[in-house]
Order: C-alpha cells, then structure tokens, then sequence
C-alpha cells in the first residue's frame, strides 16, 4: 500500500514541482547571468518531446543572446532561441510558451522583426493568467507586465486585479 501511494505521489506531484523549479529558474536567470546554467540543468531534464522543453530551452538561448557581447553570437543564439520557439508551439500552445514568447518579443531590438505575436500573446496571457494556479509563477509573470511598457493602463489594471 504504502509503494502505491508513494506512486501516486511521484506520478501526480514530481512534474509540478520540475515544472515550478523551472519557471523559478527562468525567472532567476532573466535577472542574473550567473543563474543562466541553473536553467539550462532544469531545462534538460525535461522530456525532449514535451513542448515546454522546447519553450524554456528557447528561453535559455534568448538570455544567451541577452547577456552576450558579441554581435555574431547574439545573433546565432537569438536563431536557437527562435528554432526552438517554433518547435514549441509545433507540439502544444500553452500559457507558459505565450509568456517566453512574450518576454522574448517584446525585448527583441525591433530590427530583428520578431514582434509579429506580441499583440495575440498579450491578449491571451491577460486573458488566461486567472486560470494560473501556481501562485510563485503567477505572482512572478504578474510583476514583469506590470513593469512592461506595452501593456496599456487598462491591461495594466486588469492584471493588478488578478
């Protein structure tokens, strides 16, 4: 009895953890170069079927381009990054590969065009972040719009109230 409900446990609670070690990472990362290899070592433990492998691991490589000095490398990097955005979305849509692409698009330099879903992803995430029930992530992609400078006051407003 006591093996079957430990079971249980691994099977229903282990990927909601890797999945909020995950977010936390990102988020740690997104701030703090030297936090870069602790997600990358989350991201690849995932699956490499599962589409938020692909999403974070596209996360990882536009930090890369983020933080790089080299013009070259960031450009290589921001391609990754792209590749695996697009494959993400390839195997699922979810909340989490709107908010990547988000955060990625809108810290995009404009002369790169990759700004096309900016607007669809905003729309969805104000939309669909009531239904976030993880409270770290939510309260986490909650601060980042209100600090994004293109959320109207209105958008701004509605996700204050969430």
């Amino acid at each position: 009895m006591n093996l079957f409900i430990g079971f249980l446990f691994c099977t229903f609670f282990a990927p909601v953890s890797a999945l909020d070690d995950m977010r936390n990472a990102y988020f740690f990362a997104a701030s703090n170069k030297s936090k870069l290899p602790a997600l990358y070592k989350v991201v690849e433990a995932r699956l490499k079927n599962d589409h938020l492998y692909y999403c974070y691991l596209a996360a990882c490589y536009s930090l890369e381009a983020n933080f790089s000095n080299s013009i070259s490398k960031k450009m290589d990097y921001f391609d990754l990054s792209k590749q695996n955005r697009v494959k993400s979305f390839g195997v699922k849509d979810s909340f989490d590969a709107r908010f990547i692409r988000f955060c990625i698009q809108s810290e995009a330099p404009v002369f790169l065009g990759y700004h096309k879903n900016i607007e669809e992803d905003k729309t969805y995430i104000v939309k669909h972040m009531k239904n976030e029930t993880a409270g770290n992530y939510k309260t986490n992609v909650k601060a980042y719009l209100l600090k994004c400078k293109l959320l109207s006051k209105k958008e701004k407003e509605q996700v204050d109230r969430l």
